[in-house]
């Protein structure tokens, strides 16, 4: 249950960012849904990079909603937000969290970040700039993925997804 309350509350932040920008200094929800995934962060276990994924192809599926369906208007942002929210949320439900909220949330914020600018320059560019960004998030959460993997075997980090600790304290 907490993972989908994580899910409701995080698209109602993402709705009030998106519908009052001058109060919140935020013209995309992209570095809220960041700060969430990193605020849900977990050690690394499997199915975090699918999960990553989802969540990017789910804002690629909103900004194609509103590139061609929903009017241009601040309810059809707030719509399409809710929405990848609402996909990642569901994926982390229906698979007991083997695919975590926090990831799907950092992959929504990694594809919004790169292709919300050029959205919003040239939206109906959807079809053309669109899948070049999509794969650019792809294969950096690959290379993203692959390092950290490195990075815990070398370290010696468990199997089990334990991470290293910050400090060691000299035991007397």
């Amino acid at each position: 249950m907490s993972t989908l309350l994580r899910g409701v509350v995080v698209a109602g932040v993402a709705a009030l960012a998106i519908a009052l920008p001058s109060v919140i200094g935020l013209d995309s929800p992209w570095p809220l849904l960041l700060a969430a995934a990193v605020a849900f962060a977990r050690p690394t276990r499997p199915g975090i990079a699918g999960a990553f994924v989802i969540g990017a192809a789910a804002w690629w599926l909103a900004m194609a909603l509103r590139a061609g369906v929903l009017p241009d208007a601040v309810w059809s942002e707030i719509a399409a937000a809710a929405l990848a929210v609402v996909v990642c949320t569901v994926a982390a439900v229906v698979s007991s969290e083997r695919l975590p909220l926090f990831a799907g949330l950092a992959g929504i914020a990694a594809f919004a970040g790169i292709y919300e600018p050029l959205f919003a320059e040239a939206p109906t560019q959807f079809l053309s700039e669109s899948p070049l960004a999509f794969g650019s998030v792809v294969v950096a959460t690959g290379l993203g993925f692959l390092a950290a993997t490195l990075v815990d075997s070398l370290g010696g980090l468990s199997r089990r997804g334990d991470v290293a600790p910050l400090h060691t304290e000299a035991v007397s």
